[in-house]
């Protein structure tokens, strides 16, 4: 039998003394990933701890408009439905929901079903426990990884940020960092999730980009994207009346 011998040399480390093969290997990569996600979690929850103690007062009711705002990616269907409705942004409206549906299948559908991770809060003797408590006990409900929340965001701004001009469009990834921040804020989710999150939303916004330039091909498609918009729609109502 293979000699297993762990060594701590840092709380947050562990090395493998003693014989090794394939099998020890990945064992001890598998432990160094654990162990490293584990921190990577803990770190951004003590740092959002911290801001609660700091600034609470300020931070917690306006962070948690900002969670709230992202349940079921309401906020974000209601716009992508309001670029619809005028022509100049009626590709990214098509974009996002194209885009937030592919984030909802991947993340709610499959990952966190797959994946199974606990809410950080279930462990009543976890720190995170405590977190959740004093923020507030934000309700959550379903599995934990990736985060639904900020897959949505992600997925939104992506679509906001290829469809629109470059200089001023990457300012809608501060949206899923501050959905992500505010998750982590309020112990209902780890920081791997959110991180999971943005992969997520980020690679279903690529692919939604690219079935809308596919979509393009078809003349039925391309009519309705250069469909007259309900402002002009209007103008033209207000110009046969007069």
């Amino acid at each position: 039998m293979e000699e297993r011998i762990w060594r701590s040399v840092s709380s947050n480390t562990l090395i493998y003394a003693g014989r090794t093969g394939p099998s020890s290997q990945c064992r001890i990569a598998e432990e160094i990933i654990l162990n490293w996600y584990e921190t990577l979690d803990r770190v951004l929850a003590d740092f959002a701890h911290s801001i609660q103690v700091s600034a609470g007062t300020v931070a917690t009711p306006v962070l948690r408009v900002i969670s709230v705002l992202g349940n079921g990616g309401a906020i974000f269907i209601a716009a992508a439905v309001v670029f619809l409705l005028f022509r100049k942004t009626r590709t990214t409206g098509i974009s996002a929901l194209i885009a937030l549906l592919i984030g909802a299948l991947v993340t709610n559908l499959l990952l966190k079903n797959v994946i199974a991770r606990e809410r950080p809060f279930v462990d009543e003797n976890s720190v995170y426990f405590t977190y959740w408590l004093n923020t507030g006990s934000m309700a959550a409900s379903g599995y934990s990884f990736p985060s639904g929340h900020t897959t949505a965001a992600m997925a939104f701004a992506t679509a906001l940020f290829l469809h629109g001009n470059k200089k001023i469009s990457w300012l809608a990834f501060l949206i899923p960092l501050l959905m992500g921040f505010s998750r982590i804020y309020f112990s209902v989710h780890f920081c791997t999730d959110v991180l999971a999150g943005m992969a997520a939303g980020l690679v279903a916004g690529i692919l939604a980009w690219a079935v809308v330039l596919l979509l393009r091909k078809n003349r039925y498609f391309a009519k309705f994207e250069q469909a007259q918009g309900i402002v002009g729609y209007i103008r033209s109502k207000r110009e046969k009346y007069q």
